[in-house]
């Protein structure tokens, strides 16, 4: 006949916190250990009403919920301890040994993982895993002994070439990238891999053998970082991410390093546009203009421009727009748009208060002849307000669009302007009379 209570059932059932409701039961699994089925009916009626209700397997379930592993101790190999310990539960010899801890008593056992895996206090994918971290840590201070502090030297070679501040290009960090990336491959082979002692040699000598060559390409990174670093051409981390990660310049910064022709437009960094003026001012002075100043607006950036050196007609140029055709300027080559100041204007924004005050002021000599009045200017409601003096009416213009339309107005004036914005003003339909103008007039003052 079996055993009415297994071994490994009463050793865990003797240390866990449910066995205080069943007194009764807590001394007969003490004193009589060994009874076995067929001994039921000499048992006490309370505790062999336990057995016959099922009650006593429903406790023998419940008990292992209340073990969790010890995060306080690791899980050790018994060949590591140097002896030849038993598990608590079963008492048998351990090969890995689990320390666990009662949730509610504290109480704590030794254990093997097959019993701790048995009872679900520790899932069996969930040991696997501890074990072989278990491993992987053992692997890494062996590696870490062999090559002083290796981890510590791949960190520190990581974190050089974070630190630099300018992208190194290809040519100079392929050999130290491909050097570094082959020793942490076989480093991480060491500690993932369950090798045999001559593999793990061979690993290691390896390793040793690449440090030193590593150790020279980090030289002449170094020295090509102090012979670049104050060139603004060079590609600062700044400039590389300005660009976007997913851009088509990137492999043209990483292979060269140096910003050229044919990305300049792309490089999206304040800093080195502002520093590129200077270069382009020298060729735009041969056509009587030049950069006053580089800015943000609405997530792009625009060089304002001086039209002719006047201080009156100042233009705003998006930056992209204004490398893309003249950025070969700045490397001495030819520009890919012929330059001139009509076609920087044309293709420039008008922003400058100085400017649209000079547009405005042309507007209105304009029409003062055909007996029009320049009556409110509104940039908060986005209006130009002209009286009309033959009918009393009042004309609303869209301000920005009627700017954007009549630019040139800051540079020239001639008849054909003259006609073609007195006939856009003509065919305006939102007129309103002199009595819906004061309605108007409070209501947007309000």
């Amino acid at each position: 006949m079996s055993k009415l209570v297994t071994l490994s059932q009463r050793n865990l059932l003797l240390k866990s916190d449910i066995l205080k409701d069943y007194p009764k039961l807590r001394t007969f699994l003490q004193f009589t250990p060994d009874t076995d089925s067929s001994e039921l009916h000499t048992l006490d009626k309370e505790v062999r009403n336990l057995f016959n209700s099922g009650i006593f397997n429903a406790i023998s379930n419940k008990a292992p919920q209340e073990w969790e592993v010890d995060k306080d101790r690791t899980l050790d190999s018994a060949k590591e301890l140097k002896n030849n310990t038993r598990c608590q539960i079963c008492n048998t010899k351990i090969k890995n040994v689990c320390y666990i801890k009662n949730k509610i008593n504290n109480n704590r056992l030794i254990v093997g993982s097959t019993c701790v895996t048995y009872f679900g206090i520790l899932d069996k994918r969930e040991l696997d895993k501890i074990l072989k971290e278990r491993e992987t840590i053992k692997r890494r201070a062996e590696i870490n002994k062999s090559i002083n502090n290796i981890e510590n030297t791949f960190q520190e070679l990581d974190l050089f070439i974070e630190k630099s501040p300018i992208i190194i290009k290809n040519r100079v960090i392929n050999k130290f990238a491909a050097l570094k990336n082959e020793a942490i491959d076989l480093y991480k082979r060491y500690i993932d891999s369950n090798l045999e002692s001559y593999e793990k040699v061979r690993i290691i000598n390896r390793i040793k053998d690449i440090l030193p060559k590593i150790k020279v390409e980090k030289s002449k990174i170094i020295e090509y970082i102090d012979k670049n670093k104050a060139n603004k051409f060079v590609v600062t981390k700044g400039m590389y991410r300005s660009v976007g990660y997913d851009d088509r310049c990137i492999p043209d910064l990483e292979e060269d390093g140096f910003v050229s022709e044919k990305n300049i437009f792309r490089i999206k960094d304040v800093e080195f546009i502002k520093s590129v003026i200077t270069d382009f001012n020298k060729y735009l002075a041969d056509y009587n203009m030049r950069i006053i100043r580089a800015y943000e607006f609405a997530r792009n950036i625009y060089y304002q421009i001086d039209i002719g050196n006047t201080g009156y007609a100042i233009v705003d140029y998006k930056y992209s727009d204004f490398a893309f055709n003249y950025g070969s300027l700045v490397f001495g080559e030819e520009p890919l748009d012929d330059i001139s100041v009509d076609k920087v204007f044309r293709n420039s924004k008008i922003r400058s208060e100085v400017t649209i005050t000079t547009i405005l002021n042309s507007i209105e000599d304009i029409i003062v002849e055909k007996e029009f009045e320049l009556d409110d200017v509104n940039k908060e409601f986005n209006e130009i307000i002209i009286k009309n003096c033959k009918n009393d009416r009042y004309i609303i213009l869209n301000f920005s669009e009627t700017i954007d339309m009549f630019k040139e107005l800051a540079i020239a004036s001639n008849k054909k302007l003259s006609r073609e914005v007195i006939s856009y003003i003509l065919g305006c339909k939102n007129t309103k009379s002199e009595y819906e103008m004061e309605s108007y007039r409070r209501q947007t003052n309000l």
